[in-house]
């Protein structure tokens, strides 16, 4: 077997052999969500993930054509924010809203990953039979 590189993130076994269902590709490993205990872990972490979100707001807008405004306020409050356009403009446009609107708490996505791992779970059950 050869190891390929070129895949982002991901190593690939690639069998030299003319079978092509031995191919195997490994994943990032899953991780508990919960809080860093180490402080220099812990920032670096924010540093990363808060330009991973900033980046996934950046190519929402541009891909959908969506205004977007992000604040972020770290453990000593101090503020970063991302805008799409005008962050006042974007925040004015909120404030003014009046109608029903879609709005997530950390309980809300707790719940919504459990029921899709449940899913999961009860479709793979499902399939073995």
């Amino acid at each position: 077997m050869l190891r390929d590189n070129n895949t982002a993130g991901k190593t690939k076994l690639v069998n030299t052999n003319k079978n092509p269902s031995t191919k195997k590709i490994m994943g990032r490993k899953k991780i508990n969500i919960t809080r860093i205990h180490d402080e220099r872990t812990r920032q670096v972490t924010f540093t990363k993930r808060k330009f991973g979100l900033m980046k996934k707001a950046y190519e929402l807008s541009v891909l959908c054509g969506c205004e977007i405004a992000l604040m972020i306020f770290n453990s000593n409050d101090r503020l970063f924010q991302y805008a799409s356009s005008d962050i006042n403009k974007v925040l004015l446009k909120y404030a003014e809203y009046n109608e029903p609107h879609e709005s997530c708490t950390n309980a809300d996505i707790i719940d919504v990953s459990r029921d899709r791992t449940r899913s999961l779970i009860d479709l793979s059950l499902f399939q073995r039979f």
